[in-house]
């Protein structure tokens, strides 16, 4: 698995260290308030929304984690 996953984590590294530090809180920001909208202006029960936000913001928190750890020069 780690052989043929190199790639894969060699190309999310490369674009986790491109990325500004401080592109992160805004895009978290635009990310819950984009949800936030959802809530109020569709029909979707607030049961599901919520939970389902949270769970597709797993990838989010990595990418973030990623750029903040990542060695800046």
């Amino acid at each position: 698995i780690r052989e043929r996953t190199g790639p894969l984590r060699e190309t999310t590294q490369r674009v986790a260290n491109a990325t500004p530090r401080w592109i992160v809180i805004p895009v978290f920001l635009t990310y819950w308030c984009v949800v936030a909208a959802t809530a109020v202006w569709s029909p979707v029960p607030s049961v599901v929304l919520w939970p389902a936000a949270s769970i597709l913001s797993a990838p989010l928190f990595l990418w973030a984690y990623m750029v903040l750890r990542s060695a800046r020069v």
